[in-house]
């Protein structure tokens, strides 16, 4: 079920191979917990977790300690946890945590190195 409010938005889907959570706008304070429910209504222990970042246009330390908390859960059940298309806001903001080289990160389908 799509979550939307004024300045963010968030939607998952499943599929056989992955559970992806679309994000779009601010992931911040006012934010995390509905992505937090997004999140968890659609991981499960078999899938790998997709977060596709590409809509975001500001995120803060909230949300970044929300990914952390989503790449720790996934680690705990031994399933991969991908940051995919981060915007350009988003990519800043993990090569200064150093969480660009803790997250898988991908963009169109492709590691960034």
């Amino acid at each position: 079920m799509p979550l939307v409010n004024d300045h963010f938005e968030c939607h998952s889907a499943r599929d056989a191979e992955e559970a992806v959570v679309v994000v779009g706008g601010e992931v911040d304070l006012a934010a995390v917990w509905d992505l937090w429910w997004c999140i968890e209504e659609i991981r499960g222990d078999r899938w790998p977790l997709t977060i596709d970042m590409s809509g975001v246009t500001f995120i803060d330390s909230a949300g970044v300690h929300l990914l952390v908390r989503a790449h720790q859960a996934q680690q705990a059940i031994d399933r991969p946890f991908v940051v995919r298309s981060p915007s350009p806001e988003v990519m800043s903001v993990l090569r200064i945590t150093g969480l660009d080289t803790v997250f898988d990160i991908e963009r169109d389908g492709s590691p960034v190195p």
